[in-house]
């Protein structure tokens, strides 16, 4: 059993409730390990527990970090982010949902196959991963960026620019990188100051009608009037070559989706508009001149040709060879060329919150950023002397933690004050199982090579594009570069679960969720906030922390019992679809299961109180023995229950199954005393227990002992016939879980 138990949702319930995110964590983890423990009765190998707000399981996760840190696949960069005025903090991407709002919080950042996880049950997360990355369509090549203004902040900054044919921008014919409206680089501060004013540049004033109407005219920025192109106070540094390559604005460079951005390079010896746009900003040719051959030859790969580049060895190539020989000067220099998707997007893994894996990285006036020495890992949370507010930034105030020397250069520096997203704790965890308390690894490679991959994966299909998809790149990570996987995937299965839905109550203004017992409903039905009265809108949701729509299992343990609940939760639908957590006619189904088999079994202890009973004998005839349709149907439930336990996981199958075997076996105990002369009979029903043990052990080990108990009354030359039978595999002196399961026809 793990805990994930970093992130913002203990932090805001620690801030809602006046208390310390740690106390707060601690006394819910304490209060969850008694509800599985001793409430719901679950048995775990508890010497294995883990928590990521543990020192001793985050010093880990930091040393993964500083990992991918060292190998350029953790950086830090200029972008645009979204932020959430509730919780005060930036949000990833892949965490805004379709209404772009929050369901979780991130934003410092990370760099993916799906060919090794084919099957029906990775089906879903195929297309949902491959619908999120897209397909490999190009290369994305990274290009130092050189500020040409006094402000050194922003140096060792790269431009990831996606590209179908990176053989130009390697033999350097390109002459300008462009950006769109949209980027981060259009910005005030990345513009040349107004005292340079170039021939076109956008600051230039216009004569314009101010109104048609009156013939009146002004002087008015051209930028304002209509957007021009403008060269940028910022150069693109060429991969090979050194050459400074301008960065441009280009106003027509839109993307349809919000938060990307669009970027080109540009070409003019093969783009019409961007020789225009090199025209309008009077900028240098480029260093590669190229040739086109035949008119006749549509593929450009073939058809575009490099005549003469800075680079000699690639003079004469067409562009199909000068990519090729782009890949291989630079697919192995520190991320700079990679084949890639143009719909991929960095992981923002930092966060602006307290109660989070400090990010360990130090900056330094002198080396830059710096990672923090393994043998100083863990780089722990300083404590908290008072509750937080929303928006209070504890570790930037904290001077005394924040203040540092630099592991390199001994000169005074900072601590990074962001923290990571709880995702990254998380996507590593599986790993941490199979050696929790080792201190001198994150994981012994004898350990990981013997027990990777793991088995089955069990989780709702959003993860298919959240921790799903994490978990997979890290595992990627480890195998290709660290070698502590055997392999690249870490998951043989996948079991995408539904979500258990609950009543949820959101104001449709702030977004700003409200519980159930704050809600009062007027006189139409609609639900209103307490306190203000403002309406709100309700809907079912997963149930969630964050969402404060969650059910305390103990309260519905004290009501109907832990067997009854999980069995209603197992019955209601299969493992793929949402449920709606709602006590009503499912759970009085189920409970009137129970009863059924109590009968079945009070049936057995009266009648094996009788001492004129007839019990199984070679003398007397087992009637269900020609009973064929019975047998079929018998035969096919257990085929049907060992599908569903071991193959599809279905568990609300196999419940129907036994309810179905349940009433068959009711229906032929009405014939009375007769039953308990028939050893089919009472292997039946010996299965029936077995086959639901796993769903309802309490239950069935009380079922368990009436039936033994009952049997063990028989005669023992009774005990001795039922026994001798090739097909009764069953101790009645021991205890229901040391039974072996039913066998499926044909198994033996």
């Amino acid at each position: 059993m793990g805990w994930d138990a970093f992130g913002l949702p203990a932090e805001n319930a620690a801030i809602d409730r006046g208390v310390l995110p740690d106390e707060w964590t601690r006394k819910n983890i304490q209060n969850m390990r008694k509800q599985l423990r001793d409430d719901m009765k679950l048995s775990f190998d508890w010497t294995r527990e883990i928590a990521t707000c543990n020192p001793n399981y985050y010093r880990w996760t930091q040393w993964l970090f500083i990992k991918l840190f060292e190998a350029g696949l953790a950086y830090k960069r200029l972008a645009e982010v979204n932020w959430d005025p509730v919780d005060k903090t930036v949000l990833a991407n892949e965490l805004v949902d379709a209404e772009g709002r929050s369901w979780r919080s991130g934003a410092l950042s990370l760099k993916d196959g799906l060919g090794e996880i084919r099957g029906q049950q990775w089906r879903d997360v195929i297309q949902m991963q491959e619908g999120w990355i897209g397909p490999n369509d190009g290369f994305v090549v990274e290009f130092d960026l050189v500020f040409h203004s006094t402000d050194k902040e922003h140096q060792g900054e790269r431009l990831a620019v996606f590209t179908k044919q990176p053989g130009l921008a390697a033999a350097g014919a390109i002459s300008f990188v462009a950006v769109g409206p949209q980027s981060i680089f259009w910005n005030e501060r990345f513009r040349f100051p107004q005292n340079i004013c170039e021939v076109n540049g956008s600051r230039k004033l216009v004569v314009t009608s101010s109104c048609s109407s009156l013939g009146k005219l002004s002087v008015q920025p051209a930028a304002s009037r209509h957007p021009w192109p403008e060269r940028l106070n910022i150069s693109v540094k060429h991969l090979l070559t050194g050459t400074y390559i301008p960065l441009v604005y280009d106003p027509e460079l839109h993307s349809s989706v919000e938060y990307e951005t669009v970027i080109e390079l540009g070409t003019p010896d093969i783009c019409d508009r961007h020789r225009e746009l090199s025209r309008f900003l009077d900028l240098p040719p480029p260093e590669c001149q190229i040739d086109l051959t035949s008119p006749a030859e549509t593929d450009n790969e073939l058809r575009i040709r490099i005549k003469r580049s800075p680079l000699p060895e690639f003079n004469g190539l067409n562009l199909r060879e000068a990519t090729a020989l782009a890949v291989s000067k630079l697919k192995g220099s520190e991320y700079r060329l990679y084949r890639c998707s143009r719909y991929r997007k960095d992981w923002s893994v930092s966060r602006q919150r307290y109660w989070a894996t400090p990010i360990p990285l130090i900056s330094c006036p002198n080396c830059g950023m710096v990672p923090v020495p393994e043998e100083d890992l863990p780089v722990e949370l300083p404590p908290l002397k008072v509750p937080l507010k929303r928006g209070d930034a504890p570790l930037k105030e904290n001077t005394e933690w924040r203040h540092t020397t630099c592991p390199r250069c001994g000169s005074p520096a900072e601590r990074e004050v962001d923290t990571l997203d709880t995702f990254v704790d998380s996507s590593w965890y599986y790993l941490r199982f199979l050696d929790p308390t080792n201190s001198k690894e994150i994981c012994s490679r004898d350990n990981a090579h013997k027990h990777i991959p793991v088995d089955i994966y069990i989780g709702g299909i959003e993860h298919a594009i959240r921790h799903l998809f994490y978990a997979r790149f890290i595992a990627h990570f480890l195998h290709r570069e660290l070698g502590l996987l055997p392999c690249r995937e870490p998951f043989r299965r996948f079991l995408p679960v539904g979500l258990v839905m609950g009543r949820t109550f959101r104001s449709s203004i702030t977004g700003q969720y409200f519980p159930a017992q704050d809600i009062d409903k007027d006189s139409s039905g609609n639900a209103r906030a307490k306190a203000t009265g403002e309406a709100v809108v309700e809907s079912w949701e997963k149930m969630s922390k964050s969402k404060l729509n969650g059910v305390d299992p103990s309260e519905v343990f004290a009501r109907y019992g832990v067997e009854l609940t999980r069995l209603t939760m197992l019955a209601s639908v299969g493992p793929h679809a949402a449920r709606q957590w709602n006590e009503g006619e499912i759970l009085r189904g189920v409970k009137n299961w129970q009863s059924r088999l109590w009968n079945l079994i009070g049936q057995i202890i009266e009648f094996s109180n009788d001492p004129s009973i007839l019990w199984p004998s070679a003398d007397r005839t087992d009637y269900l023995v020609a009973d064929k349709d019975f047998l079929q149907t018998y035969a096919h439930i257990v085929k049907q229950v060992h599908h569903h336990y071991g193959e599809s996981f279905v568990l609300s199958a196999v419940i129907a199954n036994l309810q179905k075997l349940t009433s068959i076996l009711l229906k032929h105990s009405r014939v009375g005393e007769r039953c308990m002369s028939s050893r089919t009979y009472l292997k039946a029903l010996a299965d029936l227990i077995v086959m639901l043990h796993p769903l309802a052990p309490l239950f069935t080990c009380e079922l368990w002992r009436g039936f033994s108990l009952a049997l063990c009354s028989a005669p023992s030359e009774a005990l001795h016939y039922l026994q001798a039978a090739p097909d009764w595999h069953y101790h009645l002196q021991r205890d229901v879980m040391e039974q072996r399961f039913p066998r499926a026809m044909g198994q033996g």
